[in-house]
């Protein structure tokens, strides 16, 4: 296991992400039975245990890709409270390049956008989903997909309508960097 997604900067940012959700979700779409998300590269399906916790938002369904075998059963772990509960969260050893789209979510989030070295996972993306991504400026030997600032990102990832772009400084001393985020309709 790899203790870095319990971090202060990968906690950090999930919680900004979540604290941005909550914004903008109810607003662009109400869904009263509940909520669709699906997380690519979702790791350790830490993003569902804030989102869940902070019980802000009706969630019916949160559904967790990441390409590393060893993530899908410490994920379904640490969500057990809702894999036993009707499957409410469930993770899947998945090439995010390889998802299938055929059942629609309602929201679709990427923040591992710069550990990924192409974008046909975000072209296959269904048009007019709500997407959520995130990514930093941090030079790092597994980030191939490195931005200066959210412009660039908003350039990169094209939406249809564009509905937040921020940027998160972390300062940890020894090291320092930009977090992005943006979100919109694809």
């Amino acid at each position: 296991m790899n203790f870095d997604s319990f971090s202060s900067g990968q906690y950090l940012s999930k919680l900004w992400l979540a604290q941005t959700i909550e914004r903008i979700l109810p607003d662009y779409h109400q869904r009263p039975d509940g909520y669709t998300i699906w997380i690519l590269a979702g790791w350790y399906g830490i993003t569902n245990l804030i989102l869940r916790t902070r019980n802000n938002l009706k969630i019916r369904q949160v559904r967790s890709f990441d390409l590393d075998p060893s993530c899908e059963s410490i994920a379904d772990k640490i969500n057990e409270t809702w894999v036993w509960q009707g499957w409410q969260f469930k993770a899947f050893t998945k090439d995010i390049n390889l998802v299938d789209y055929e059942e629609k979510p309602d929201v679709v989030i990427n923040t591992s956008v710069e550990h990924i070295d192409n974008d046909q996972w975000f072209h296959n993306i269904p048009k007019g989903t709500l997407v959520f991504l995130q990514s930093s400026d941090l030079e790092h030997d597994d980030h191939s997909n490195v931005f200066k600032n959210t412009q660039e990102m908003m350039d990169r990832y094209s939406l249809s309508e564009f509905l937040y772009d921020g940027v998160k400084y972390f300062d940890f001393g020894d090291c320092s960097y930009c977090r992005f985020m943006i979100a919109g309709i694809k």
